[in-house]
């Protein structure tokens, strides 16, 4: 997605004024130092956050707990810019203590109910930048209830907004129209301020699908509340010359997309928003880039790099150094290309620590809700076996009861009750059974499970260390190599061995990055089964070993099911070719996959040398595929005839 700015994108809220200027003088402070955070927080981000901790100190002094709210979410959104995750969800999760409290003294009032929905909307905002999609989405409908709650509509579209942002972000094009659309229903009966940023993504979302009338429609709107004179959203003007020079540059219309991303940087600049002109200027570096006009694309890169600098933000910084060292390797600067890459990749090290921590944050809190889930679940059934005990107990009483009154059946009714513990004791028994082979195949699954997670962690870390690590340093070499052609003249037969070298390094990169792409498949995570199953084949036919098609139905057009499951039938297909490829000597493979309604059927077959299923059934590759099918509690059919090829049928039920 082409995003105009993560700021811009996806809306950070804050609670808004006070209803009436409270009356301590710690509050009126708190209030005045607030207003003034607002008023210079893009301009000043530092002085802005100082003011957020002197309007924190106040209102705690003044026990003005609103105050204290509005503090915690301006601290966020100020953590949350400089890409502090783990401090903005310590800061959100703060006012919700602080609302929640006033929530135990007095019934929720709407004001109450907008500040739950903001730390919801900005909670959801920083996973959305961790990219852990399901818990941003959850926390954007959370806060969608509590602003329905609140009446407070402007919000509501807010958070339409960002889930339409979250979906375009995984390319679900479809889904992320639907909310932006909704928006704008909204908009067309209550007008907000946050009309302008709602228009532009929808206009993004149609570019990124190629609908340029569509999106030129959009744009118009847009370009009407901008220039609207006295509408609240003008100082907002950036926004629509970005994504009008995005328009401009998809239909090679260069010199407008220029003028476009030209009048973006002077609105940016006018309303002192460093975060907005930070992605004009790559854009800006990005379109001159792309005219092979380096020397205006270096200007461009060399200003995002000193605002990324400035406001601090080590991502910005690395991804304006790298496109420094494209741009200087261009323009024959080869030492220079060199310096830059080497602080690329020194930033892209210092960043990866901090982006682990907040991962190993964030399982850590997954962690700990799975164990008070499971110690709940564990308190039922002890609740459960309590009452059932008790359930005996009383039964038992009641039999001693009739047999002391009715003595004369004394014979009869023990041999009943006799009967009736045998009965029972067998329930029982049977019970155990049960428990004992769930248990049992519950442990087998988990064991399962844990060894495919353990599996695609190792590959994710080593498809990570080949990129970053060995990836980095053949590069840094190329740069290297690449400045000792502009350093000095060389004989002819020197220059011949360094222009090879040069070019064996380029394919050795190309190697080790196929090498990583083949370790985590990024198809699958951004497409979905179908497209990464066509890249598997294609690539099999690219390398000439046999002939293999591939037929795929009913889960097409974004039908995407769960992507532990896609993962396991994508690893399932590839087990499956590589034994056609070392163990079959087929001429053509056949690999096929369907759904129709929850069933999937994933069919893999072949014409080569078959075998006898009863001899080889404790082969590794089996054995893999066995476990696969475990874990996605299928149905594994393997038919093989020597000399008549294999079929290998995997069917399962997707969860409900």
């Amino acid at each position: 997605m082409r995003i105009a700015s993560k700021a811009s994108q996806l809306l950070l809220l804050t609670l808004g004024p006070a209803v009436a200027a409270p009356a301590p003088p710690d509050s009126v402070r708190a209030e005045a130092a607030l207003d003034r955070a607002g008023a210079i927080f893009f301009a000043d981000s530092t002085r802005g956050w100082q003011a957020a901790r002197e309007a924190l100190v106040f209102s705690k002094a003044g026990h003005y707990p609103h105050g204290e709210v509005q503090a915690y979410l301006m601290l966020g959104n100020f953590y949350t810019y400089t890409d502090r995750y783990s401090a903005a969800l310590t800061c959100y999760a703060r006012a919700r203590q602080r609302l929640l409290a006033l929530e135990r003294q007095h019934p929720r009032t709407a004001r109450t109910a907008h500040g739950l929905g903001a730390v919801a909307t900005n909670e959801g905002v920083v996973f959305d930048r961790l990219a852990d999609r399901e818990r941003a989405i959850r926390r954007y409908v959370m806060a969608a209830g509590y602003f329905t709650q609140a009446s407070d509509t402007a919000s509501l579209i807010n958070v339409y907004t960002n889930i339409g942002a979250g979906f375009s972000e995984l390319k679900q094009y479809t889904m992320s129209l639907r909310y932006l659309k909704r928006s704008i229903e909204l908009l067309e009966r209550h007008p907000s301020p946050g009309a302008l940023t709602v228009y532009v993504n929808a206009a993004l979302v149609l570019l990124e699908q190629r609908r340029y009338p569509e999106a030129a429609g959009y744009l118009r709107t847009a370009r009407q509340l901008a220039e609207r004179p006295g509408n609240p959203v003008g100082a907002e003007k950036d926004l629509y010359y970005k994504a009008q020079g995005i328009y401009y540059r998809d239909l090679h219309q260069y010199k407008q997309a220029t003028a476009a991303f030209k009048q973006a940087l002077f609105f940016a600049r006018q309303r002192g928003d460093k975060f907005s002109s930070l992605d004009i200027y790559n854009q800006l570096g990005l379109l001159y880039a792309n005219q092979r006009q380096y020397v205006p694309a270096e200007a461009a890169f060399r200003q995002q790099l000193k605002l990324a600098r400035e406001i601090p933000n080590g991502e910005q910084e690395a991804l304006a150094s790298q496109q420094l060292a494209e741009t200087n390797w261009a323009l024959a600067r080869y030492a220079r290309s060199a310096r830059f890459y080497q602080r690329a990749l020194a930033l892209k090290d210092s960043l990866a620590g901090p982006a682990v921590a907040r991962q190993i944050v964030m399982l850590e809190s997954r962690y700990q809700v799975r164990q008070q889930e499971a110690q709940l679940a564990t308190l039922r059934q002890t609740r459960h076996l309590q009452q059932v005990a008790l359930s005996r107990k009383t039964a038992l009483l009641y039999t001693v009861l009739a047999l002391l009154g009715a003595a004369a059946g004394a014979g009869v009714l023990g041999y009943v009750a006799l009967r009736r513990g045998r009965h029972l004791s067998r329930q029982q028994t049977e019970l155990q059974k049960r428990k004992i082979q769930e248990l049992e195949q519950e442990r087998l699954l988990l064991a399962t499970e844990s060894l495919l997670k353990g599996q695609e962690d190792e590959r994710s870390r080593l498809a990570r260390d080949l990129h970053d690590g060995l990836g980095g340093l053949l590069s840094t070499v190329k740069y290297s190599l690449g400045s000792l052609r502009g350093a000095a003249l060389l004989p002819a037969g020197s220059a011949t061995l360094l222009n090879n070298s040069l070019e064996q390094l380029d394919h050795s990169i190309g190697e080790l990055r196929r090498v990583a792409r083949d370790l985590v498949p990024e198809a699958l995570l951004q497409f979905g089964l179908c497209p990464a199953l066509r890249d598997v084949v294609y690539n099999l036919n690219q390398a000439g070993q046999v002939q293999a098609h591939f037929h795929c139905a009913g889960l097409e057009n974004e039908q995407r099911v769960p992507q532990r499951t896609e993962l396991v039938v994508y690893r399932f297909v590839q087990e499956a070719l590589h034994n056609v490829l070392k163990h079959a000597r087929a001429q053509s493979v056949i690999v096929q996959l369907s759904r129709h309604e929850a069933r999937v059927h994933v069919t893999v077959e072949d014409d080569g040398r078959g075998f006898d299923p009863t001899h080889v059934r404790s082969g590794v590759g089996l054995r893999s595929l066995q476990a696969r099918a475990d874990y996605l509690r299928a149905q594994l059919d393997v038919h093989s005839v020597p000399g008549q090829g294999t079929t290998i049928t995997l069917e399962f039920e997707l969860p409900a």
